[in-house]
């Protein structure tokens, strides 16, 4: 690694090279894969109230605010790319101009007021700028305070009038070099404006100290400094003025500006009420430049951009804030402006394009961290095939997407183009836009499913999304999610369209949810459900997330940007044979309240949907045969699980006092599912009394008239009064079990497209 070191600096220290004390001017770029300045009054508040906190409670005024991650210019040294840090030393380097301009102003004054001692205030404004604000002005600002001084050396020695005229000169050589107009404050409106087209025009030819790869930044930079004034006057605390900010002004242009007046806000308050207008000043400026000095960077320089982001990985401290999302979107963002060959006008109007689809379209502030993580995953896993990739990795995404995608495009022979860019970029919009499209909460995913499955009018691969989001199976959920986006983009090429169209691939996703038939001879979408459809019956059969995953493993190899072979994504025979052997093992396990609960209420939705030919002994399947009316479905105990005290007479007791009861009552074979409000009716009434409320929820259905047959050939009549009463026996659960199994194993290992199947 090309570490060159790291030290505790401030911002004037930034871009000294390791181990040096010889001070360099602040010489810092943003390069163009780099978000916006997007700090607030919060951000902005927290840091000059925690400084000021810092120095009350410490012993030492120094304040460290986190680290700087800087590159540094291979040939000079002297210029450094900012790879993370930006938003604090942004915030800094704005703080430092707001020193200029109030030490510009309180210079003035002191002019108009015929102070003849400022040469150290002159002198302090020079730092001020040539340390940490541009270069252009800094020889004119030294010539302007050598001059200033030598005319001062005999204002002691003259009259009034010769006095008076000298301070005339002075304060037109200093106005004409710093850029002020003649301070006429009659019509503050005409002032501001003359002020602001005077600072136009001094930082018109000027390169700041901290400077954007997009030039967009840097014009909204420059004419938000040209916005914003504080006039210093004898009369009145320092005034901060904003200049020509409407809603209409750029926004970034207003960003900086805000900043500048939060900063100002923060201070003001600072200031000892009744301190004299000019003496506020001077606090104002005493504040600034302690913060200036003792608000402390871990300042951290490499010598390549590789080794910089390496660094983050290794970096333990997490009040870093290091955005994962910022450094995957810089990767596209990069490869696109280095390798384009675009003129830089039309790269900074495109980087900007792609920055708002990113950060307004995608990643949006209302996304939930889970949802953003899935996002970032299926958007990854679809672009590089990566099946090693998961969602709890998110910072592992970049080397991904480097080195197994991007990595390929050179300037010159293969351009990363524009429209490659967004349409990568949309890749993460499709993602989002599946999840939203359909539906996947992450809260209530369990009902959302039972709701899928339930809806005879949605096709195979919307039920099989809803699945896979239930069970938190996102590493199978990428299989079918690049299924369904790679598809799309065949359609896209197919059609002659070049472009990701978001509307549209939302019909397309409709589309697919509303093709219930699942037409096996053709059908546009045909390869899509096959696939969803392998998914569903693996993450039905295996006892957990292992085989799916497997599974979808061949799906991200096969299916993917650069890849489309569906036909290769196969179950063999032993995988099958396994995950049926799973499956009746922990269809013959499973109790009640277990993890298992959600995909036993899926396979009894599934048989609701079939008729039984008893003779034939085959279901038939039939989507408008039964359809719950409420999502409220609830695994329901046959046998009550806890039999009324009074009426303990009419429930199922082991023949053997030493069997536990619950080894009956909590398997599969006293199970049903049943409608919330029939549950309540039913409450805990012994299994011959309950019958009634299944015919309630479903009249006629098979499966109500097979418990009745069971409960007639497997019971024991217990006297009650003068009538005897069913109770069930062991041979009714344990045989009702062996149905049950038999039953599901044969409706889930059908082909999607059989409408019959053999028990």
């Amino acid at each position: 690694m090309d570490l060159k070191g790291a030290e505790i600096r401030n911002i004037k220290e930034m871009c000294m090279n390791i181990g040096s004390k010889n001070s360099v001017p602040l010489n810092v770029k943003i390069p163009y894969y780099q978000r916006p300045y997007r700090w607030g009054n919060v951000h902005i508040t927290n840091l000059i109230n925690d400084f000021f906190k810092n120095k009350e409670e410490a012993a030492s005024n120094e304040y460290f605010v986190g680290s700087v991650v800087l590159v540094g210019d291979s040939e000079t040294e002297v210029q450094y790319d900012i790879i993370d840090g930006q938003q604090r030393v942004t915030t800094v380097f704005l703080l430092n101009y707001l020193r200029f301009i109030i030490q510009r102003s309180y210079i003035e004054e002191c002019i108009s007021l015929k102070k003849a001692n400022i040469d150290g205030s002159l002198g302090t404004l020079v730092s001020i700028y040539s340390e940490l604000l541009g270069s252009e002005h800094a020889g004119k600002l030294e010539d302007m305070r050598k001059s200033i001084i030598k005319k001062m050396d005999p204002v002691f020695s003259l009259d009034e009038a010769e006095r008076e005229k000298l301070f005339d000169e002075i304060a037109e050589e200093y106005r004409n070099t710093v850029y002020l107009p003649i301070r006429d404050l009659t019509d503050l409106d005409k002032y501001l404006d003359k002020y602001e087209q005077l600072q136009k025009a001094f930082f018109s030819p000027d390169t700041l100290s901290l400077k954007y790869d997009r030039n967009t930044f840097n014009a909204a930079l420059k004419q938000a400094l040209s916005k914003v004034c504080v006039i210093v006057s004898k009369d009145n605390r320092p005034e901060f003025h904003k200049i020509g900010i409407t809603d209409k002004t750029d926004p970034n242009v207003k960003q900086f500006v805000d900043a500048i007046e939060h900063e100002f806000n923060a201070l003001d308050i600072t200031l000892p009420p009744g301190e004299k207008p000019m003496d506020c000043a001077v606090t104002l400026l005493s504040e600034i430049a302690e913060m200036i000095d003792n608000i402390k960077f871990c300042v951290i320089m490499t010598g390549n951009e590789r080794d910089a982001y390496t660094l983050f990985e290794v970096l333990n401290d997490r009040a870093l804030e290091i955005d994962d999302l910022e450094l995957i979107k810089n990767l596209f963002l990069k490869a696109y402006c280095i390798t384009s060959g675009d003129p830089e006008t039309l790269i900074d109007q495109n980087v900007g394009i792609l920055d708002q689809i990113w950060g307004d379209e995608i990643f949006t502030r209302d996304m939930t961290l889970t949802h953003t993580k899935l996002v970032s995953y299926l958007g990854t896993v679809y672009l590089t095939a990566d099946e090693t990739a998961f969602t709890k990795k998110v910072e592992r995404y970049r080397e991904i997407i480097e080195k197994g995608y991007l990595q390929k495009y050179q300037k010159g022979t293969d351009p990363y183009s524009f429209r490659k860019a967004k349409n990568d970029i949309r890749v993460y919009h499709m993602a989002k836009t599946i999840i939203s499209e359909y539906g996947l909460p992450v809260r209530q995913a369990a009902s959302a499913c039972i709701n899928a499955e339930n809806d005879p009018n949605v096709s195979i691969t919307y039920k099989t999304f809803h699945l896979l989001n239930a069970l938190n199976q996102d590493g199978v959920l990428a299989a079918l999610s690049n299924m369904v986006i790679k598809s799309y983009m065949n359609k896209l090429e197919a059609s002659g369209e070049k472009e990701v169209d978001i509307n549209d691939f939302k019909d397309y996703l409709s589309k697919i949810k509303k093709d219930n038939l699942h037409n096996a001879n053709s059908g546009e979408f045909k390869e899509i459900h096959e696939l969803a459809f392998k998914l569903w019956q693996a993450a039905i059969l295996s006892k957990d997330w292992e085989i799916p995953r497997d599974i979808a493993k061949k799906g991200i190899q096969n299916i993917s940007k650069e890849k489309y072979a569906p036909q290769a994504i196969t179950v063999d025979i032993a995988t099958r044979s396994k995950m049926v052997g799973q499956f009746k093992k922990w269809l013959l396990d499973w109790r009640y309240k277990s993890s298992n609960d959600l995909r036993v209420k899926i396979l009894f939705i599934n048989l609701f949907k079939t008729k039984n030919d008893a003779r034939s002994k085959s279901l038939s399947f039939d989507k408008a045969i039964h359809t719950f009316v409420t999502d409220r479905l609830e695994l329901d105990h046959l046998e009550a699980s806890s039999p009324i005290e009074s009426n303990k007479a009419k429930h199922f007791t082991p023949d053997d006092p030493h069997e536990i009861r619950e080894e009956y009552t909590d398997s599969l074979g006293n199970f049903m599912i049943l409608d919330s409000e029939n549950n309540n009716n039913k409450n805990n009434k012994p299994l011959a009394e309950a019958l009634i409320y299944y015919e309630n929820m479903c009249k006629g259905h098979w499966m109500n008239k097979e418990i009745k047959n069971m409960l007639n050939a497997y019971h024991k009549d217990v006297p009650i009064g003068s009538e005897l009463f069913p109770v069930p026996k062991e041979k009714f659960f344990t045989e009702r079990r062996a149905r049950l199994v038999n039953y599901f194993e044969k409706i889930v290992l059908r082909d999607l497209y059989d409408t019959k199947v053999k028990y």
